[in-house]
């Protein structure tokens, strides 16, 4: 596979669609401005003239303007979305891409793996748009395959390939990390709090039966994977401080319910 892959927009579909275009753009101008017709009417029209007229100028520019459609490289994934411009996208940002089709077309859509800091990144008009994407096609972004000059499988196959080899060089890096094999304190001694600040709800644990004994060892030995996996962290230097805050604050809560526990024991032999 090569390091990149360039795809532009097919010529002979932004013809076609100028082709299929320009004349309902020309159709619904001419509703628009008719006299004969209701206020209701000719919204339509104007509504016609928008999305044909805009469907033409889209076309017309990317045949004047050569720019790519979609660029596959080995760290990231690039593409224009529509009315949501370009997107660049890491490999390992994201979960899954598939198609959907609609009205005898068919778009790629691309879902992130945390979506609401993916859409925390745009503005609220874009946040708005992705939100109905994701209600219409379960994902907030995608590409318009009929656009593309190589097919849709073909497109999906060489980005799920890129997606996997991603993810396995994720599971690669994160078992030469040493501190993921370390005893984490702060998920020992605060089980459900440290849950809550990392993101790793196993720390619920100790609110069933027995885990009160069993949980605090469990989070103990596999903490630092799981809070590893939860979070998109900076650097490992970024995870170990942050682990080791939790650690002392673990520390100094056990100092502190041991002298309470020790003053309280105090003040009950010498009530006696």
């Amino acid at each position: 596979m090569p390091d990149k892959i360039v795809v532009y927009p097919s010529k002979l579909k932004m013809f076609g669609l100028m082709a299929a275009t320009i004349p309902l753009a020309g159709v619904s101008l001419l509703v628009m401005l008719s006299r004969n017709l209701s206020i209701f009417e000719k919204f339509f029209g104007f509504v016609g003239v928008s999305f044909f007229g805009a469907g033409g100028i889209y076309a017309l520019v990317r045949l004047i303007i050569k720019k790519p459609s979609l660029i596959v490289s080995d760290q990231d994934l690039t593409f224009q979305a529509g009315l949501l411009g370009t997107i660049i996208l890491p490999w390992q940002d994201i979960e899954k891409v598939f198609p959907y089709g609609a009205v005898g077309q068919t778009t790629i859509c691309v879902l992130p793996k945390d979506l609401a800091a993916f859409e925390s990144k745009h503005n609220p008009i874009t946040r708005r748009l992705m939100a109905t994407g994701v209600k219409i096609t379960g994902a907030p972004i995608g590409i318009a395959a009929n656009t593309l000059s190589i097919p849709a499988e073909q497109t999906i196959s060489i980005m799920q390939n890129h997606i996997n080899n991603a993810r396995s060089k994720a599971v690669s890096i994160q078992s030469e990390i040493p501190v993921l094999k370390r005893w984490n304190w702060g998920a020992f001694l605060l089980t459900w709090i440290w849950g809550i600040g990392n993101r790793v709800w196993h720390g619920f644990w100790v609110f069933v039966p027995f885990g009160q004994v069993v949980a605090p060892f469990i989070l103990g030995m596999r903490g630092n994977k799981w809070a590893w996996k939860a979070k998109k962290w900076q650097s490992v230097e970024e995870f170990e401080r942050v682990q080791k805050k939790w650690a002392i604050a673990g520390f100094i809560f056990l100092g502190a319910v041991i002298l309470i526990s020790g003053v309280a024991l105090i003040v009950f032999l010498t009530s006696k």
